[in-house]
């Protein structure tokens, strides 16, 4: 009954501990499984859902070279900490949200052809027209376009513009 009882008054510390154990090792692992921005290329879809871990999975089997990992996430994923958001390399939004976006995104080098989303006559969103809804469930009535970002790491070295073409080939 006595060690019942020191265990008992005990519990808290141990419990304190067990957190700390918790945490400290999820950022180990956090650290050891992460890549940086630029062995990265990161996918935030503005969609009811996604299947993000096997979307990652599929792009990844087409990764560009230089490139580690492709992450894709919903909007939700970053509620609170908008610099992750406006710093991605590829987005996929609908077409009722894009103006709100705009800033974030980089315009079209050369008018990307007919059905691309423009602003102030300027060519910055490619439709998707249903690529990868195997993993993304688009709401029914929205059409959605993919955009690359303006903060982008990958901007100039081609990586997220492999990544968006293999995007677009999924069926």
């Amino acid at each position: 009954m006595r060690v019942l009882r020191a265990i008992w008054a005990k519990l808290p510390a141990y419990v304190l501990w067990a957190l700390l154990s918790a945490i400290l090792w999820g950022w180990i692992f956090g650290l050891v499984t992460d890549a940086p921005a630029e062995k990265k290329v990161v996918v935030y879809i503005d969609a009811p859902g996604c299947r993000d871990t096997a979307l990652d999975v599929e792009l990844e089997k087409s990764m560009p070279e230089g490139i580690r990992q492709i992450r894709v996430h919903l909007f939700s994923y970053v509620m609170f900490d908008e610099a992750q958001l406006v710093n991605a390399d590829l987005y996929v939004v609908p077409a009722s949200a894009c103006a709100g976006y705009v800033d974030s995104f980089r315009a079209l080098e050369s008018a990307a052809g007919e059905g691309c989303w423009e602003y102030e006559g300027r060519a910055y969103g490619l439709p998707v027209g249903g690529a990868a809804s195997a993993w993304v469930d688009y709401d029914p009535g929205e059409e959605y376009y993919l955009f690359f970002g303006v903060n982008s790491a990958h901007a100039e070295d081609g990586a997220a513009q492999a990544v968006a073409e293999s995007f677009l080939r999924l069926p």
